[in-house]
């Protein structure tokens, strides 16, 4: 495409649209015209001349569309107008797999393990998490992974840890996972109602997304 130019009097001007991401931003006014390759000439024999700004509108480090406004020196009349166009950049992209995890009561758990992180402008960002996994008891416990870029775009994902024991089990469903124990019990022990027979089983489901507490039934 043509460059915009405007011509004046003795002099011409010319200034370019640019675009720049959040952390690229440089709102000094060199750092502008050299953005926005502002530049001077004069007419009659092609001398170079020196540019100014002078209106940027509120160019800031925010995405959005900024009309920045530049003259020249030597004929402050001849001025010329372009955008400057700022950007978030891309999303990073996090990796967290399995997205759920079984371990055991007293296990020693790397949750670093499966976790990656790639940004097409940074490379690649470090990845932070809410850690550690708490073993000590069977149960569910959700780890949150967050990647941030340059750009202060962040992307957040979850991995559920769940927690078993040899004496109970733990059967993974879509959305829930159910424990119980074996028991054993004398005959003039054994109460059959349903809440007698969860109790003995020390029977518990947790919602995998977030690890809260549901209710259990026989079946």
């Amino acid at each position: 495409p043509t460059e915009p130019v405007v011509v004046g009097a003795n002099y011409v001007i010319f200034a370019s649209t640019f675009t720049k991401r959040v952390s690229q931003v440089d709102t000094a006014n060199p750092a502008i015209i050299t953005a926005a390759n502002a530049r001077a000439f004069k007419v009659s024999d092609g001398t170079v001349a020196s540019v100014f700004v002078t209106q940027t509108n509120g160019y800031t480090a925010t995405a959005g569309a900024y009309t920045l406004e530049f003259a020249s020196t030597a004929e402050p009349g001849t001025k010329i107008t372009t955008t400057a166009t700022v950007t978030n950049g891309n999303l990073p992209v996090l990796n967290v797999s399995p997205s759920v995890t079984v371990v055991n009561v007293g296990d020693n758990v790397n949750i670093n393990t499966g976790i990656s992180a790639t940004d097409v402008e940074d490379g690649v960002p470090a990845v932070t998490n809410n850690g550690p996994v708490n073993t000590s008891a069977i149960g569910v416990q959700v780890i949150s992974y967050n990647v941030t870029d340059s750009d202060g775009n962040t992307v957040t994902k979850n991995r559920t840890y769940v927690i078993q024991s040899p004496s109970a089990l733990a059967v993974v469903g879509t959305n829930y996972v159910v424990f119980a124990s074996s028991f054993t019990k004398r005959i003039g022990q054994v109460d059959a109602s349903s809440v007698a027979v969860i109790s003995a089983g020390n029977a518990r489901a947790f919602k995998l997304s977030d690890g809260s507490v549901t209710s259990v039934g026989v079946t």
